[in-house]
């Protein structure tokens, strides 16, 4: 019966999703759509037992060690990174942030959002007006360029690893900051270590960190998940 369940049910799912991407969907069906597929989600998660439950998420975590940390990332990178500035300035907000962004009680709009996100990150790194400051993988440069100007003194070295992100950035510093801030591309070998190269009051590593922090495992030999 499943089987017999599932062809249909696959086949309205990519009907639906072709009408999404031509934009022939109305708000109120998309929210529907979004709340029936987020509740079936939901419904996979749990089990008849609290034992079945316990093992089906031990054998998720256990999976997670044996998975890569990213796959095929140079086809992504293409559709994803180089896609037109014109395309996230209509879909992002006025900060271009393209990772979390900290809806607060005192957050109305997408932008309010964005700039308390800028702001904790600030707290949270406790950066100060003269710090230099290296941000890693900067995207378009939400954070870089907030830094530039919130704190005028301070030295800020972006790394990003797309062409168009590179331009929107130096362009948000002619027109905005007068080049406050320095794009750099990821490509440039960079040593990040005071003895060797250039030294930094602030190293930022927003949504990045897992990778990095695999690799550091891997270097020390020590098993993922392990310590």
């Amino acid at each position: 019966m499943d089987a017999l369940i599932q062809v249909p049910y696959n086949a309205t799912v990519r009907v639906m999703l072709s009408s999404l991407e031509r934009n022939l969907l109305p708000d109120v069906v998309i929210r529907k759509l979004t709340k029936m597929l987020l509740a079936s989600r939901l419904r996979l998660g749990y089990k008849p037992s609290s034992e079945l439950q316990l093992s089906d998420l031990l054998q998720f975590a256990h999976s997670l060690e044996e998975m890569p940390i990213a796959i095929k990332t140079d086809k992504p990178k293409t559709q994803h990174y180089e896609l037109p500035t014109s395309f996230f300035k209509f879909v992002l907000g006025k900060y271009m942030k393209y990772s979390c962004c900290y809806f607060s009680d005192k957050s109305k709009t997408l932008e309010d959002a964005e700039q308390a996100m800028l702001k904790l990150y600030c707290e949270r790194a406790q950066i100060k007006d003269g710090h230099t400051v290296l941000d890693i993988g900067c995207g378009w440069g939400s954070f870089s360029l907030y830094i530039a100007q919130k704190y005028s003194n301070c030295k800020i070295t972006g790394i990003c690893n797309s062409a168009t992100q590179k331009a929107h950035i130096e362009e948000q510093c002619r027109s905005t900051i007068n080049e406050v801030l320095k794009s750099k591309d990821s490509n440039d070998n960079l040593v990040i270590d005071g003895s060797v190269g250039p030294a930094y009051d602030c190293v930022l590593d927003v949504q990045r960190d897992g990778v990095i922090f695999h690799k550091v495992l891997d270097e020390y030999g020590v098993a993922h998940g392990g310590t």
